[in-house]
């Protein structure tokens, strides 16, 4: 199987796994007994511990293997979610989450390393950027498939079923990999695991296109807060039922993004244009979201600001890999998500002290959307306002 082909399949799988959690993550929380606030500390404490594992996992990666590297994350991914199920309060959520957030660094990284020089060996470079907009298109789909699935399930079996069905997915997801991803995406010589820090870290010091990007990813966060605000602002709205007649459109709109990416033509200039614009789509359809009434219009603007978010992310991806040497792509991949991640634990440390003044429930929603949404905006204009010329 083609590289970018098993990539994409294996995108796939992770997108449905994840969407079986999707409708049902915050109504599950608060069926426990959480509140919004408390949700946004346990996702405090996953970023964090992501932050904190980024670094020895894309070091790891590639020193060791970025294949394992993959196929331990969604191995860990499987545990995570099938234990969530057993959760019963903040302490036991907060502890399966940070599982799943060791998962996730272990993928981080590792994954986009693996196709870029997969294609590489093949002489296949200059479709990267198709290759993670098709990737995201799968991913997206899946997440689709999987948040109407959950929201079915959830109906009528509960949320634990969804919790489980998502764990045995990412277990699947593993034995796929297994299957379709070789050895073709390791370095092309490797280096200690001490060098390749060095070398990634100082890339990230005097590359103006990599601090450029890094900030990007950091502004990005200011879209977390739609995140764990939808299916609270929806299901007042819609029922626990109709979470899925939400999330089929916006997930749908996601995946039209990456099939857009897919036919954008040209160099660098592309994602130098595309990610300040994406970034301001994605921060207006969150400012505005919240402040419609009804069901038609909010919806409108979510899948506006989903739009926005489908075109970051494969364009973030494209646009770092053709910055960053091979013997140092997945350490650098961790090395850049554990500066964002880190600027996610405070994105999300101000939206739990937001929600204390205003009420950390679902009439809190609004409020916080328009103040991440705006801020969103801002900064998107002025990373358009800085970014490198050449």
């Amino acid at each position: 199987m083609r590289p970018a082909t098993a990539y994409a399949l294996f995108h796939g799988l992770l997108g449905l796994a994840c969407g079986f959690s999707a409708t049902i993550y915050s109504p599950f929380l608060m069926s426990l007994g959480l509140d919004i606030g408390q949700i946004a500390l346990i996702n405090v404490a996953f970023f964090g511990v992501i932050t904190l594992m980024e670094l020895p996992t894309g070091l790891w990666a590639d020193g060791k293997s970025r294949l394992w590297s993959v196929r331990v994350g969604a191995l860990l991914l499987a545990l995570s979610f099938t234990l969530y199920a057993t959760s019963t309060g903040f302490w036991t959520a907060a502890l399966w989450e940070g599982l799943g957030g060791v998962g996730i660094a272990f993928l981080s990284g590792a994954k986009q390393a693996w196709l870029t020089d997969a294609l590489k060996r093949r002489g296949e470079e200059k479709t990267l950027r198709r290759a993670f907009g098709t990737a995201a298109a799968m991913d997206m789909s899946g997440m689709l498939v999987g948040g109407v699935m959950s929201a079915w399930l959830a109906s009528r079996l509960g949320f634990k079923a969804c919790w489980l069905a998502g764990g045995m997915t990412f277990g699947f997801a593993f034995l796929v990999s297994l299957v379709t991803l070789r050895n073709e995406g390791e370095p092309e010589h490797r280096v200690t695991e001490r060098q390749a820090m060095r070398d990634g870290m100082a890339a990230m010091r005097t590359n103006r296109h990599l601090l450029w990007a890094a900030a990007a990813s950091i502004i990005a966060g200011l879209v977390l807060p739609y995140n764990y605000g939808w299916s609270p602002f929806f299901q007042e709205r819609i029922g626990t039922a109709g979470l899925g007649w939400i999330w089929a459109p916006t997930y749908a709109t996601l995946a039209f993004a990456g099939l857009v990416v897919r036919r954008f033509r040209g160099g660098a200039a592309v994602e130098k244009i595309g990610l300040p614009v994406a970034l301001i789509v994605a921060g207006l359809g969150l400012a505005i979201s919240g402040l419609l009434p009804g069901i038609i219009l909010p919806l409108a603007c979510a899948m506006f600001h989903e739009f926005g978010r489908g075109i970051f992310t494969p364009l973030i991806d494209a646009f770092t890999q053709a910055h960053v040497e091979s013997h140092y792509r997945a350490t650098y991949g961790s090395l850049q998500s554990l500066v964002s991640r880190a600027g996610y634990v405070v994105i999300l440390g101000g939206l739990w002290v937001l929600t204390r003044s205003t009420g950390a429930n679902a009439a809190a929603v609004p409020a916080v959307w328009l103040v991440s949404g705006s801020l969103l905006v801002a900064a998107a204009l002025t990373l358009w306002l800085f970014r490198p010329n050449r």
